[in-house]
């Protein structure tokens, strides 16, 4: 199973480590919504979206203001995104567990997601 450590840092400035399950373990693709469009900045190899954005893999959903996934090219033209910053009224939710802040990073290789801002 891909297993996420998450940071919570609140305002005192204290933290948290939890775990989360983020996927089945498998390749379940990462998929990206907003309100207000996605902004394609091929240049860049990233996707940026905004207004009520969320990315959803397998029974995570996270949302927030702004997502930017930032991607790489894989050979037959399919992109893989190893990256996902999330900024603004950030909420994490899985089945079992909700997390709220106000950014989050979430690094897909190393299967890390910290979390901050708010309250822990």
């Amino acid at each position: 199973a891909v297993v996420a450590a998450w940071m919570m840092a609140g305002l005192s400035g204290a933290a948290q480590a939890q775990s989360l399950n983020l996927g089945a373990g498998d390749e379940t693709p990462i998929e990206i919504f907003a309100d207000n469009g996605i902004e394609w900045q091929q240049d860049n190899l990233v996707f940026l979206a905004k207004g009520n954005a969320k990315a959803v893999r397998g029974d995570i959903t996270v949302l927030a203001d702004q997502l930017t996934a930032f991607y790489t090219e894989r050979p037959g033209g399919n992109t893989e995104i190893y990256r996902l910053d999330a900024d603004g009224s950030v909420k994490i939710k899985s089945p079992s567990q909700t997390a709220s802040g106000e950014k989050a990073v979430y690094d897909v290789g190393r299967e890390i997601l910290v979390l901050s801002g708010g309250t822990p």
